[in-house]
């Protein structure tokens, strides 16, 4: 291609720039500011966990007792899963006694702010405490003051406790009520009839 020939194409793609930009309101698309910045997004929260923290999670849990729930739980033991007991089957569940905890629910965030829920289960009707239950239950009530990771130690059946060193952020719990909490985290994991296929599981109903 000539030099001639190469001048006449650029004239020709400067003019049909300069057409296909007439009218163009430039102020419209410069970007004053990153993007993000002034943007305010509220995080749903559409999954709440049941369980405890592993070994490398820093947590907190909620100083207020308004969001520690007592109730009565039965784990899936195959599917490590844990179900609520609706109180009105209390009375049928006799022969599953052994298998019915009496739990306190501690509602937790990780280091990310994502919330949790810390099952415990308490003494059994005769006063007796599983040693690490009862480990938990010391560890969930220092989590409500500092961040803490717990370590289990086998030697004296129980958790070591670990608290951050560095300086960490304030935890930022969900703002919304227990029950709603509840709903979210149980929404699956509600026992409310003695013909549930966990309850006729553990009855030998096929």
């Amino acid at each position: 291609m000539s030099d001639k020939t190469k001048t006449e194409q650029k004239n020709t793609d400067t003019e049909e720039t300069k057409k296909a930009l007439s009218g163009f309101d430039m102020s419209q698309y410069v970007a004053n500011e990153p993007l993000g910045t002034g943007i305010k997004i509220k995080k749903k929260i559409v999954k709440i966990p049941v369980g405890r923290p592993n070994s490398q999670t820093f947590f907190r849990s909620h100083p207020s007792k308004e969001y520690h729930f007592m109730t009565h739980c039965l784990t899936d033991k195959e599917e490590n899963k844990l179900y609520v007991l609706n109180q009105k089957i209390l009375n049928e569940l006799a022969e599953l006694s052994d298998q019915v905890r009496m739990t306190t629910l501690y509602l937790c965030v990780n280091s990310k702010n994502d919330p949790f829920l810390f099952p415990v289960p308490l003494p059994d009707s005769e006063g007796r405490w599983n040693s690490w239950h009862e480990s938990q239950s010391k560890c969930v009530k220092q989590a409500q003051k500092t961040w803490i990771r717990m370590q289990p130690n086998r030697s004296v059946q129980g958790y070591d406790v670990f608290a951050a060193e560095g300086n960490r952020t304030k935890p930022e719990f969900p703002n919304m009520p227990l029950e709603k909490i509840l709903s979210i985290a149980f929404d699956d994991s509600i026992i409310d009839s003695m013909e549930h296929p966990l309850i006729k599981k553990l009855r030998g109903i096929e």
